[in-house]
């Protein structure tokens, strides 16, 4: 009986790694062997999704979830509300909303409208208002750099709130009629660079969470940290300057993370990277020299964003400058600046 078990357990075990592994390495011979470059540029995305499915479905199937039948599960990976732009939703997710539809408000009809209008507005931004509201006059390569940056994230923004959009018209959401894929406040003025994680795209951050992080956090926080940021330029088609933006956001994050840990330890504050649910530092987060420290951590996220955000601009474009050629123009001042953090943390 205890072999048996054991042979059991090895099964389910494999089951699920290796429907992540067949999925990887699908999206990694498109992203570096499909011929057409241009066409797997602009549907990389819905593989990416459906690779998503998949592997959290695989995940789900060995807790104890039904196997669904052929239809419902067609209906799951080719769900229109979500089949082109996202996001990722789980079965259960889809499932639910399947079968306990429910008649529409008129409230309903205006969130709609209210977030297409959001999303065009963003369209606009990363087009064309952001040269009004960053004049391309000004002649500093950061401010250039934020500009490049804010454009990306601006179309970011763009897609999130579309996909928003269609989920609210597939049926999805809350009774407030929310379904929130992001949070552009958070990303703009973040306190962290996990708030910017979190908030850049709310249901992929549920997925590596889910499915990736708590099954590598047994190996230690660094190792889950990083390699859920690696799994996850994985599942882009690990194109170079996405790889390195994710991979340098972890690092970053593990260091944010460790130094504001370090100095809440230190001088019993409420410095720690999330707030406290129930805080029991001396000093709180309403404290005046808290709320300075908390903006200087802030400040440098902004940094950390405009240095990582010039690479992104120009992902697919085979004649773009090299990764360390937009990070040279830069100095490469982001990296000294962690550098520094993460020596601080050993003092």
């Amino acid at each position: 009986m205890y072999c048996a078990n054991r042979v059991h357990l090895k099964k389910q075990i494999k089951t699920e790694y290796i429907a992540v592994l067949l999925c990887i390495v699908y999206l990694l011979l498109c992203e570096f062997v499909y011929p057409n470059q241009d066409d797997w540029i602009q549907s990389r995305g819905l593989f990416m999704i459906a690779a998503m499915k998949i592997i959290s479905l695989c995940f789900d199937l060995q807790n104890g979830h039904y196997f669904p039948s052929p239809y419902v599960y067609a209906g799951y990976m080719l769900c229109p509300a979500n089949v082109m732009f996202g996001p990722w939703i789980s079965f259960t997710e889809y499932n639910i909303a399947r079968v306990m539809s429910q008649r529409k408000k008129f409230t309903w009809v205006l969130r709609t409208i209210h977030i297409l209008l959001l999303s065009f507005f963003f369209l606009s931004m990363s087009n064309c208002l952001s040269i009004i509201v960053i004049p391309s006059v000004i002649d500093n390569k950061w401010i250039s750099a934020y500009r490049r940056a804010f454009s990306f994230r601006c179309s970011h923004y763009f897609i999130s709130f579309l996909s928003e959009a269609t989920m609210l018209c597939g049926g999805y959401g809350d009774s407030k009629n929310q379904y929130v894929i992001t949070r552009p406040f958070d990303i703009e003025l973040p306190t962290s660079l996990v708030s910017v994680v979190v908030s850049w795209n709310i249901p992929m951050h549920r997925f590596l969470k889910k499915y990736v992080y708590l099954e590598i956090l047994r190996f230690g926080y660094f190792k889950a940290i990083l390699g859920t940021y690696l799994i996850s330029s994985l599942l882009h088609g690990f194109n170079l300057e996405i790889a390195a933006v994710l991979v340098t956001i972890g690092a970053y994050s593990f260091v944010q993370f460790r130094l504001q840990e370090k100095l809440a330890r230190s001088f019993n504050a409420c410095l720690r990277v999330r707030p406290c649910r129930t805080c029991t530092h001396k000093y709180k987060r309403s404290n005046w020299l808290i709320k300075l420290v908390l903006l200087i951590f802030a400040c440098i996220t902004i940094f950390d964003l405009i240095f990582l955000g010039v690479l992104m601009d120009s992902v697919g474009y085979p004649d773009a400058p090299s990764i360390y050629e937009k990070w040279g123009d830069l100095d490469f001042l982001s990296h000294w600046v962690m550098l520094g953090l993460y020596i601080i943390t050993f003092v």
